[in-house]
């Protein structure tokens, strides 16, 4: 699969995939991803709740021993066909 430009149009079709990819295949769960198109850049980022899904918004906190964190992916869009390919290879 070749690079894509910036201006492609396969790269909102390509970003819908890669959503679809991660969240079926249980990587991540749908509502905890962000997929964001900046210039020449694809930013994922990965939220992780739970303490008590943050029980009304942390009024309790702790509430359990879950971890809240944020992961922050920044990749060239160019490399998004690449990446979409071996997700669907991996399947």
């Amino acid at each position: 699969m070749t690079a894509a430009p910036a201006d492609d149009p396969m790269v909102p079709m390509l970003t819908d995939e890669l959503h679809e990819l991660l969240t079926r295949e249980r990587l991540v769960e749908g509502v905890n991803l962000l997929l964001t198109h900046q210039n020449d850049w694809l930013l994922i980022q990965i939220m992780a709740i739970s303490t008590g899904r943050l029980g009304v918004l942390l009024a309790r906190y702790p509430i359990d021993n879950s971890i809240v964190f944020l992961a922050k992916v920044r990749l060239p869009v160019s490399d998004l066909p690449e990446v979409v390919s071996r997700l669907r290879r991996n399947r």
